[in-house]
């Protein structure tokens, strides 16, 4: 809650009338010059900013989909790519480099996607501390955003979210004897899309549809 400084508020008669003159030439000049319809428009797509719920809030509806080398690049909303074949060094976010064919292929296809937001989330295996696990997948997320924005995508479509060690794709979970490709198995990083569905010209941000 914003606080006062009562000294400061102490207002003297020239205070005042300086004051009003003010509110007068404010209301004076809103009244000649009224907002533009441009201005009105921003206006309208930050209040529905405002009101906007993230269209990645709820699971369900996503058609899952593995990623595949030179896949067909037209995405539908609501999909969930899987990208197995993205790795990290042990314990790091550093994308190692026979990650690129993979990454390369993955901005064709949000090139030939301009209409789609992305939420990138990163996922690791069970085995570690959690909380490491936790901060360990957020940075690798962040690293596939910077990534990407470094290759001409708009970070204004990306998404980043770390996931953990919380959402296996099978039953490894802690204290669970696995082997090694069950565990390669929850170490992903997972692409949902969304539609993009307006665009607030002042802060270079989207508005997406929500559903």
């Amino acid at each position: 809650m914003a606080t006062i400084n009562r000294t400061f508020y102490k207002e003297s008669d020239a205070c005042k009338s300086f004051l009003f003159y003010c509110l007068f030439l404010t209301f004076l000049t809103s009244s000649i010059f009224p907002a533009t319809a441009q201005e009105q428009l921003t206006l309208q797509a930050e209040e529905a900013a405002y009101a906007y719920v993230s269209p990645f809030k709820h699971d369900d509806g996503f058609k899952e989909v593995f990623y595949e080398a030179g896949m067909e690049a037209t995405l539908e909303e609501k999909t969930n790519l899987i990208l197995p074949d993205v790795f990290f060094a042990y314990g790091d976010a550093d994308i190692l480099p026979q990650s690129e064919a993979v990454l390369q292929d993955v901005i064709r296809i949000l090139n030939e996607n301009p209409t789609l937001a992305i939420e990138l989330s990163a996922h690791t295996d069970s085995r570690g501390n959690a909380r490491f696990n936790d901060r360990l997948s957020k940075n690798r997320a962040r690293a596939m955003v910077k990534y990407l924005t470094s290759n001409g995508v708009s970070g204004s479509r990306l998404i980043s979210v770390g996931h953990g060690e919380e959402q296996p794709r099978n039953h490894c979970g802690d204290g669970v004897s696995c082997s090694e490709q069950e565990h390669r198995e929850n170490r992903r990083i997972e692409m949902r899309t969304a539609t993009i569905i307006g665009k607030i010209p002042t802060r270079r941000t989207y508005i997406y549809k929500t559903y």
